[in-house]
């Protein structure tokens, strides 16, 4: 959690990156539609998927302090949120 407003906010940028990791994760999925098949490969891949699980744990536990840091957060705190976030979709474009 960030303790001032001139901090990147790591809460955010967990939440930030587990919605990236998500949203790549579901698009490569349903490209052709959904199907239970699909929920089944979700199911597995939070129970199988230590990286995968872990970051939404991760992002989870920390939610309930992402309002906080989003209060008075200054722009290298949105600056950091930004490169965080870069990074997380250069990673899973790499993964595709």
């Amino acid at each position: 959690m960030a303790n001032s407003s001139s901090e990147v906010p790591n809460d955010l940028i967990e939440a930030s990156q587990a919605a990236i990791m998500i949203g790549f994760y579901l698009v490569k999925r349903l490209k052709d539609g959904a199907d239970f098949d699909d929920l089944k490969d979700f199911m597995d891949k939070m129970v199988n998927d230590e990286e995968f699980s872990g970051m939404i744990q991760k992002a989870a536990a920390g939610s309930s302090d992402i309002p906080r840091e989003i209060e008075g957060m200054s722009l290298k705190g949105w600056g950091g949120v930004a490169k965080a976030s870069f990074n997380q979709i250069v990673t899973e474009l790499g993964r595709w």
